[in-house]
């Protein structure tokens, strides 16, 4: 088997991370492993990757040469500076940032494949949120069509990467102490607290008032389902969570799909779980899908506001699923098309 020479940016992030202990998991053929990062955060940790050692390297313009893919999954300044330096050494560039959007084609391979490009070139893994949210939604739009979706997203700390997960363990501890910790990732205090806001918010135009994760999730979603007419409105959430990102979601469907109907839509659907029992309690928890590749769906009911209206709950683990598991299954979709 071809064994596959990359680099990846931000090993030592969260999302960087759960994609090595991936690409270890699925025992996935790679040769040269460089762990790119600036100079100002190399310390020469090292990494484990099937049974070899990789020590973190400098990330500049010559940092590329003799690669096949760059995987930029930490840092959209980084990603913004160096993916032009990357393609350029003729590597394929898969920006897990969300630094291209708008400049590259938005890749899910369970859902749209054929949005991958013939030759190298750079790819965007999308909005982790948009993954799951499209992953939930595409076999309900085979149905029936999806015409509009008002979403509200629950987004643990990992949305801020390791150093949100680490400073929410620092407020809970503080909080449960006695004393009131300062934000530093979040805008507040985000240990038993709620806070309508993960992302900055848009303060001109149409946009104002919107956060930039919200506006990527109502772009996002229906170019990966390929509906541009596909109407959003999100509201994103932090919530004191350490992993995980949760959906509240309602959709407005282009026909009627009875519960049972959509039940069976998703059961099969490639990466969903139907866990669907709530007089057993029984639906998807962020405490229960951590580290699992897939999305759960639950809570099906029919919308009485709407003739075709469908309410569902989402849950899944947004490093794992919607950044290492999609960034892999571009990485196996450029194999399979003798790409790499």
């Amino acid at each position: 088997m071809k064994k596959i020479d990359m680099a990846i940016i931000g090993a030592r992030e969260a999302g960087g991370a759960e994609l090595v202990e991936k690409l270890e998991d699925i025992d996935f053929p790679v040769g040269e492993l460089r762990l790119l990062t600036t100079t100002e955060a190399l310390t020469g940790e090292e990494t484990e990757l099937r049974g070899r050692t990789h020590r973190e390297s400098f990330l500049g313009e010559g940092a590329f040469a003799g690669l096949s893919v760059a995987i930029f999954a930490a840092g959209m300044a980084h990603a913004r500076r160096y993916a032009p330096a990357a393609r350029a050494a003729g590597c394929w560039v898969i920006d897990a940032t969300g630094a291209l959007a708008g400049n590259a084609p938005l890749v899910v391979p369970e859902i749209n494949p054929d949005a991958l490009p013939g030759a190298p070139a750079s790819i965007l893994s999308p909005l982790p949120a948009a993954v799951i949210l499209a992953l939930a939604l595409a076999p309900l739009h085979r149905a029936a069509g999806v015409r509009r979706a008002v979403v509200s997203t629950y987004h643990g700390a990992s949305g801020s990467g390791r150093l949100g997960m680490e400073e929410l363990e620092e407020q809970t501890r503080g909080v449960l102490s006695g004393s009131e910790p300062d934000p530093d990732r979040f805008p507040h205090r985000l240990a038993f607290n709620v806070i309508p806001q993960t992302d900055a918010f848009e303060t001109e135009g149409d946009d104002a008032g919107w956060t930039r994760e919200e506006l990527r999730l109502r772009r996002e979603v229906p170019a990966l389902l390929g509906t541009p007419d596909l109407a959003i409105a999100a509201t994103a959430v932090r919530v004191p969570v350490f992993t995980g990102v949760a959906m509240s979601v309602t959709v407005e469907l282009g026909g009627a799909l009875p519960v049972e109907k959509a039940r069976e839509a998703l059961t099969g659907a490639p990466r969903v779980h139907l866990l669907d029992e709530p007089a057993f309690h029984l639906y998807p928890l962020l405490g229960e899908i951590a580290g699992r590749d897939d999305v759960y769906v639950g809570r099906l009911r029919n919308d009485p506001s709407s003739p075709n209206g469908l309410c569902l709950w989402i849950a899944a683990d947004d490093l794992r699923c919607g950044v290492a598991q999609n960034v892999v299954g571009i990485l196996e979709l450029l194999r399979q098309r003798a790409l790499l």
